[in-house]
């Protein structure tokens, strides 16, 4: 009977070792193939990683230009409300001017009337210069 125990326990041992070997090689199969598998992984995601750069670098440059542009368009913003500003104030001034003109045309008007007015009465009158010396 320890014979046969023995024989059973080698056998056993047997299928054991000839079980381990063969999902050993499975396993070295599998590492292979999983080797394999990270390789063209690599070499696939590879150039999507370096044009992923490239194209965060244009981000970074295009940003940067949308920066000078911006500060450019500030510039031209400021200059244009001042000028704005320059213009509103010849534009008050011109207006000042125009009302001032009216007037004092308005004024030359009403004295030259009035002067003219005064001559003719004069004119018709004899001896009298319509001062009445007050």
């Amino acid at each position: 009977m320890k014979d046969t125990l023995e024989i059973i326990i080698l056998l056993l041992s047997g299928v054991a070792l000839v079980l381990l070997i063969v999902v050993l090689i499975e396993f070295r199969k599998t590492i292979q193939k999983l080797i394999e598998f990270m390789a063209k992984t690599e070499q696939t995601i590879t150039p999507i990683v370096e044009n992923m750069a490239a194209a965060a670098k244009n981000i970074r440059e295009i940003t940067e230009d949308v920066d000078g542009a911006v500060g450019d368009l500030r510039s031209v913003t400021t200059a244009v409300k001042d000028l704005a500003g320059q213009v509103q104030e010849a534009s008050d001034l011109i207006g000042q001017t125009v009302l001032k003109t009216r007037a004092s045309v308005h004024g030359v008007k009403a004295g030259f009337s009035a002067a003219l007015g005064l001559l003719g009465k004069n004119l018709f009158k004899k001896g009298d210069t319509g001062y009445d010396g007050e």
